[in-house]
């Protein structure tokens, strides 16, 4: 992470950082393994950056499974390999 405000993702992409509001102030810090100290706020809006991250990572997987399968149904050559014939 170079600033608070983007996270870089698995896939090497940059995202900024998700909003979140929060009805009381944090001033309570996490310690990471390697020791630096993140505030609880930035660490509970970076966790959400990456589920939402995911989540749009599975859609496409889902997305691509759904386009193979369609394939699969209406192409002899790719039931073959699939080994339905």
């Amino acid at each position: 992470m170079s600033d608070q405000k983007t996270l870089k993702m698995p896939d090497g992409t940059t995202r900024e950082v998700e909003g979140a509001r929060f009805h009381q102030r944090f001033s309570t810090n996490l310690i990471n393994p390697d020791g630096t100290e993140i505030d609880l706020g930035l660490a509970y809006r970076m966790l959400l950056t990456y589920k939402n991250w995911a989540d749009e990572q599975i859609d496409v997987l889902r997305t691509q499974l759904a386009d193979t399968k369609a394939h699969e149904a209406r192409c002899p050559l790719a039931q073959q390999e699939a080994g339905e014939l």
